[in-house]
């Protein structure tokens, strides 16, 4: 049965990506077996679809938690050492330095920005409240200045990024979907308004034409009343 993914392998580590995924996540395995047998886990776990686009923090929730982590799992199946002390250690450090958004900006301060005339790539440099401490913070600041400007303190029809990626793809694929269509209809009524000499049929109206001829030639009336039908 075909599997509804596909596995490449670099070094020693396989990767997966589904049909229409654009990259590869490691999955930290070193056998395809297994490998496999982490992707098939990962789909059911995602009751059955796996998303096309991971967040960090979502990708990195099973870093250095015993039961969960990948690396983990394939460090103890390889006999190398590693104590739950360690993973609880580093498992802090990636909260704490990694993990946490340093600016806590929610969906409408993101959709805030552009309304604002601002880049939604650059806002963290306005954030230098450590230096510059009669700034606001920056979610504060992003809310008085949209206040200022609107009169109102939320945007309306807030989405998520995950909802905004998704609704993209879903108009790509519609708009491909057309374009196929289209293309496929345009091909579809040249070939009917082709006059007689360029008509796809030419060829076999031809073959029908010699056929006709030959049993005429050779007196088969049976081939003659099969080409006349």
């Amino acid at each position: 049965m075909k599997r509804p993914f596909l596995l490449w392998k670099r070094g020693r580590t396989w990767y997966y990506t589904l049909p229409k995924g654009k990259h590869y996540l490691s999955t930290g395995q070193n056998t395809r077996s297994v490998a496999e047998q982490f992707v098939i886990e990962l789909i059911h776990q995602e009751r059955g679809s796996v998303p096309r686009y991971y967040s960090f923090r979502r990708y990195a929730e099973p870093f250095f938690v015993w039961d969960r982590c990948p690396h983990i799992r394939r460090l103890r199946e390889e006999g190398k050492s590693i104590t739950r002390r360690h993973a609880k250690i580093q498992r802090i450090r990636l909260e704490k330095h990694v993990l946490p958004d340093p600016f806590s900006l929610s969906d409408a301060h993101i959709k805030m920005t552009p309304e604002l005339g601002l880049n939604p790539r650059k806002i963290g440099s306005l954030a230098n409240t450590q230096q510059e401490t009669w700034k606001l913070p920056l979610p504060e600041f992003i809310d008085e200045l949209y206040f200022k400007h609107f009169k109102k303190s939320r945007p309306e029809n807030v989405r998520s990024t995950e909802q905004m990626v998704g609704d993209a793809n879903r108009k790509k694929e519609e708009r491909r979907a057309r374009n196929h269509a289209a293309a496929a209809a345009g091909r579809r009524s040249e070939g009917a308004n082709l006059p007689w000499p360029c008509s796809p049929r030419l060829p076999a109206v031809c073959q029908e034409t010699q056929a006709l001829g030959a049993g005429v030639a050779q007196g088969n009336w049976e081939a003659i009343v099969v080409c006349a039908a």
